[in-house]
């Protein structure tokens, strides 16, 4: 029942935003028109002699523009289908996956099987579907850090959670990071992105290598096995991807993760967006990062005690990647440095 619930819900959800869309491009048609038609019949006063080709010309802008909105309509009904069968797709993936607690409740987690796994083509979709997404996260991380107040906040992280006005549920959880690094900007940036490569991630790891720029790209799939204070091992699958662009004055990196949970955590995921810069202090004594996290958990058909288990299994495997990173970080800077 809570599952049909939710479907109807974001199915009326989609529907409203689509309908809004479209109202828009008729209202925004409508009124090129009407400045098309003021144009031309001005003009119409100022050259009677022009009245009759002004008309015409008029009606043949308004055919080619009757055919671009066929185009369009034909083309956004193929995006709609599109998103459809990838949304088909990520079902299939929960459905398929099954929980091997049996195994990995005998497996102490230091010698969990760390061989190389391959991608099968669902692996391979799903990251270059999230790869697709950077770019238009890219377009917009001027505003949303300073938005989020970045610049202006104090060493340290920041949590906080954000809700729905209409319904009620969590939006998402944000996580904001600021630290500064006694490092020229680009033996940061190196060390940073060398953090990127998520080398603590082994379990089951298959990384994808079928991507354009890998010089500065990221793309991978792993397990991640943890046992709760309850005592129960949960797991869940991660696809994560991240792209660095080295600008004039900073170092972006943007990564995208889809969080696919198993077991207990069966038909709960998450999807997460990071976005991040480097810049070089302007006294040049180190480098200042700034980051912002969002994390959207997905929930289907779940119980309570299910759904903060996987609020909580959330926030600590942030809390742990952070220091993970800087770990790493710390690692791969070079000795002349000392250590972070």
């Amino acid at each position: 029942m809570h599952r049909e619930k939710e479907k109807l819900r974001r199915r009326k959800q989609r529907q409203r935003i689509k309908d809004e869309l479209d109202k828009l491009r008729r209202v925004h048609g409508e009124l090129d028109d009407q400045l098309k038609k003021l144009k031309l019949a001005k003009e119409a006063k100022r050259n009677p002699s022009q009245h009759w080709s002004i008309w015409k010309e008029l009606a043949l802008t308004q055919r080619k523009k009757r055919q671009r909105s066929e185009t369009e309509k034909r083309r956004l009904t193929t995006t709609a289908k599109t998103q459809e069968i990838y949304i088909d797709n990520l079902r299939g993936l929960l459905r398929q996956h099954r929980y091997a607690a049996t195994l990995e409740n005998t497996v102490p987690r230091s010698v969990i099987n760390t061989a190389e796994h391959r991608l099968e083509a669902a692996d391979m979709s799903m990251l270059s579907s999230l790869l697709l997404k950077i770019g238009p996260c890219l377009a917009k991380i001027d505003d949303l850090l300073t938005g989020c107040g970045l610049p202006t906040m104090p060493l340290g992280v920041t949590n906080s959670m954000h809700w729905c006005d209409e319904s009620g549920e969590l939006k998402y959880h944000q996580n904001l990071q600021k630290f500064a690094l006694p490092f020229d900007l680009e033996t940061s940036q190196q060390s940073c992105w060398e953090a990127f490569q998520f080398k603590q991630h082994q379990c089951d790891r298959g990384d994808y290598n079928g991507i354009g720029d890998s010089k500065n790209t990221v793309a991978l799939k792993y397990r991640v096995i943890r046992t709760l204070a309850s005592g129960s091992t949960v797991s869940v699958v991660e696809r994560r991807v991240a792209r660095r662009f080295i600008e004039q004055d900073r170092v972006v990196g943007i990564w995208k993760t889809y969080t696919e949970g198993e077991g207990i955590f069966r038909g709960m995921h998450s999807n997460q967006t990071g976005w991040s810069w480097l810049r070089q202090l302007p006294d040049g004594s180190g480098t200042v990062g700034e980051v912002c996290i969002r994390q959207c958990p997905v929930l289907f058909n779940t119980s309570p005690s299910a759904t903060d288990e996987f609020y909580r299994f959330l926030q600590a495997l942030l809390d742990e990647e952070k220091y993970e990173m800087l770990g790493a970080i710390s690692n791969s800077v070079p000795k002349s440095y000392g250590t972070v």
